[in-house]
C-alpha cells in the first residue's frame, strides 16, 4: 500500500503500512510520520500556506508541550527582536487555542496533534495555527458577561476574549481534520 496525493492538498490517512516496502525519504517528504517498530502511521499533514516561510512547530496533544511552546515564541521574538510585549500576546493566543484543543476539542494524546507557523513582516505577526481537534470556530464562541460581578458569571470564555482582543485579523477555517486559525497580531 502506497500513500498518494489528494488533489495537492492533502494525503489519505494509512495506517500500519510495512515500512520494508517503502521509500523512507520519499514518505517523509510526503508526510508526518510515527515510526513504531517496523510500521508507519501516517498523519494527515494541514495544508500550510505558502506564504509564510518561517519554521513549523508541531505539537502532541498533551499539556506538557506548554513549555516547548513557550519556548518556541521565545526564541522566535528574540530572532526578530520583538520584545516581550508580542511574546506574552503571542504566548497567550497560542496557549489558549491549543489548551482548549487538547481539554474540550479531542486532541489529547494525538501525535501531532496542532501545527504553529509564524512570520514577523510589516509591523505584525502573522500567525498559523491549526488542531486536529474536534470542529470549532473560536469567534463563534459566545462573547463573555463582562458587566456581571464575578460570582454570577458563566466559567469559561475569558480566554477566547483575550484570543479576539490580542489580534487584530482573525479567521477560521475547517480543512479536513483540521481546525486552521490564521491571525495578525500588530507589533
Amino acid at each position: 500500500m502506497a500513500v498518494w496525493p489528494l488533489c495537492g492538498s492533502g494525503f489519505r490517512i494509512v495506517n500500519n503500512v510495512d515500512c520494508q516496502h517503502l521509500n523512507p525519504l520519499l514518505i517523509t517528504a510526503l508526510t508526518t510520520l510515527v515510526v513504531t517498530r517496523n510500521f508507519i502511521r501516517t498523519i494527515t499533514p494541514i495544508v500550510q500556506s505558502t506564504v509564510l516561510s518561517d519554521p513549523q512547530l508541531s505539537l502532541d496533544g498533551d499539556l506538557k508541550e506548554l513549555e516547548r511552546l513557550a519556548v518556541w515564541i521565545r526564541q522566535f521574538c528574540e530572532r526578530h527582536g520583538l520584545g516581550v510585549d508580542v511574546d506574552f500576546r503571542l504566548n497567550l493566543v497560542l496557549e489558549e487555542l491549543f489548551t482548549n484543543a487538547v481539554r474540550h476539542g479531542g486532541s489529547k494524546g494525538m501525535i501531532g496533534a496542532a501545527s504553529i507557523r509564524m512570520e514577523a513582516r510589516d509591523g505584525h505577526v502573522l500567525v498559523e495555527y491549526a488542531d486536529r481537534g474536534s470542529a470549532f470556530d473560536p469567534a463563534d464562541a459566545p462573547a463573555p458577561d463582562l458587566s456581571s460581578p464575578l460570582e454570577e458569571r458563566r466559567v469559561g470564555g475569558l480566554g477566547l476574549h483575550f484570543v479576539r482582543q490580542m489580534t487584530s485579523e482573525f479567521e477560521y477555517h475547517r480543512v479536513g481534520e483540521w481546525n486552521r486559525i490564521t491571525m495578525r497580531l500588530t507589533i
